[in-house]
């Protein structure tokens, strides 16, 4: 278990990186491409939060 929770800090650096990245970015793109990144970010890091409550079959499916 304390394998798989290793991913949350790793994630959270890619999230921060992402977002800094994002703040880079044209105004009038910013706002239509960030919102896409961070709404799929957030749902990654939800699925990691359930990697360790599922069963093994299933844990593919979260992580893709």
């Amino acid at each position: 278990m304390e394998k798989e929770l290793q991913l949350i800090p790793k994630y959270e650096r890619y999230m921060e990186y992402i977002l800094n990245m994002l703040n880079k970015i044209p105004r009038t793109e910013k706002y239509s491409i960030g919102n896409e990144f961070k709404s799929s970010m957030y749902q990654t890091i939800e699925n990691i939060v359930y990697i360790p409550k599922i069963e093994k079959s299933r844990k593919i499916y979260y992580l893709n």
